[in-house]
């Protein structure tokens, strides 16, 4: 995936960069770099789909597990007094 999408980006500057080594005007269209630079800005964007295309079971919601209702701590709570008649 990196290598997709850095090869056009590495293209375009070794072009601009071999033709300024040699004294030549630069051939490649400002266009073309703003695009490939673009697509390169995009790498997050397609790391997360490839993320979540191949591990799709990691953002998965489960549902929460039921648990039994528990009864209250009965130790704060004042019990009556029985013994009294």
């Amino acid at each position: 995936m990196y290598c997709i999408l850095v090869l056009p980006l590495s293209i375009a500057r070794w072009v601009a960069f071999g033709q300024e080594a040699k004294r030549v005007v630069n051939s490649v269209p400002s266009a073309a770099t703003f695009a490939v630079a673009a697509v390169f800005q995009l790498s997050g964007l397609l790391n997360v789909v490839l993320l979540v295309t191949t591990r799709p079971t990691l953002f998965q919601r489960s549902r929460p597990i039921a648990l039994p209702p528990s009864t209250p701590d009965l130790g704060d709570i004042p019990l009556p007094d029985v013994s009294a008649p």
